[in-house]
């Protein structure tokens, strides 16, 4: 009985090792592999200031490594709280060391710029990393564009336009500010009896979005059939004509505009009158009212001093270039 029983505990003995080693490979077979993630860094800095004249584009260098393949490097604007993707790499001429050179639009953006850069290896595993773009900060204001003696149209009269672009200060006829829209700031206009619910308005800047625009402009259509109506915020304010004259840069132009104004017009103007305005893009100006011709055929003159660069407009990624690293 002893040697049964002995044999029985050692076959047991050896079942259980067996069991237990079979447990243990079972369990290494299933761990799964974890790998470094990538790195990116910025061979320059992660922050670009610009002074001067601001270029329409900036190169921004990246150096990138990875263990695994690389899937995409992601482009993205950053806005307050709010993220939109720009751009993407997808092929990459080395995962182990490269830079990158990918180019940065900068027209019509708001300062200080955030792009953050998402890099993802195809294991899944992800980094990110943030570059800032600010412009230098100068005592003495941003730069302005001035546009003097700009003559604007009524709706009646058949040689001069009613609209007016405040990126490169022209003034368009009806049938041209329709095809560019987009960039229609404001226009002009001096209802008559026919237009009931302005008829006391005489003359008038409006935003394109103004319902005065839409009735008083063109009766048939106005600017209703436009693809865009910009909706430019606009209210009086006091100035010198001293004052006005003196005005170089930006200080007394973001001074002037309320923030929280929500009119789209301002009517009755008078010779002598000042305005400030704000832009759908974001740009800031004054104007000064400088002669009337007070009739529906008649017109408004008007000097226009506004802001070069605006605040608040998407920026794509809008070259293409080749490097070692990819294609953006």
């Amino acid at each position: 009985m002893k040697k049964k029983f002995s044999l029985l505990l050692v076959l047991l003995m050896a079942l259980g090792v067996v069991m237990t080693g079979c447990k243990k490979d079972d369990e290494e077979d299933e761990v799964v592999p974890t790998t470094n993630p990538p790195e990116i860094s910025f061979p320059a800095g992660a922050e670009k200031i610009l002074e001067g004249v601001i270029p329409d584009s900036i190169e921004i260098a990246i150096r990138i490594k990875a263990v695994e393949d690389l899937k995409e490097l992601e482009i993205i604007k950053v806005v307050g709280g709010t993220e939109t993707s720009i751009g993407k790499v997808t092929s990459f001429s080395s995962k182990s060391d490269v830079t990158l050179y990918p180019y940065i639009n900068l027209t019509n953006v708001t300062f200080p710029l955030t792009i953050k850069f998402k890099l993802t290896d195809k294991k899944g595993n992800s980094v990110s990393a943030t570059f800032t773009i600010k412009l230098k900060e100068n005592p003495q204001g941003n730069p302005i564009n001035t546009f003097s003696a700009k003559l604007l149209g009524a709706q009646g009269n058949n040689t001069t336009g009613s609209f007016f672009n405040s990126i490169n200060g022209n003034v368009y006829t009806y049938a041209d500010a329709k095809a560019a829209s987009a960039s229609m700031d404001l226009c002009y206009a001096f209802p008559t009896s026919v237009h009931t619910n302005y008829v006391n308005y005489n003359s008038t800047l409006a935003a394109p979005a103004d319902a005065m625009c839409a009735v008083v402009i063109n009766p048939e259509m106005g600017t209703n059939a436009w693809a865009t109506k910009n909706s430019t915020k606009i209210h009086k304010i006091t100035l010198t004509n001293t004052e006005f004259e003196n005005v170089t840069d930006d200080l007394v132009i973001v001074e002037k505009f309320i923030e929280n104004t929500t009119a789209t017009n301002v009517n009755n103007l008078a010779v002598g009158d000042f305005l400030a305005f704000k832009t759908t893009g974001g740009k800031k100006g004054i104007i000064k009212v400088t002669a009337i011709t007070p009739d529906n055929t008649g017109s408004i003159t008007i000097d226009v001093k506004v802001q070069k660069y605006p605040g608040g407009s998407a920026s794509p990624i809008t070259r293409n270039r080749r490097h070692a690293g990819g294609e953006v």
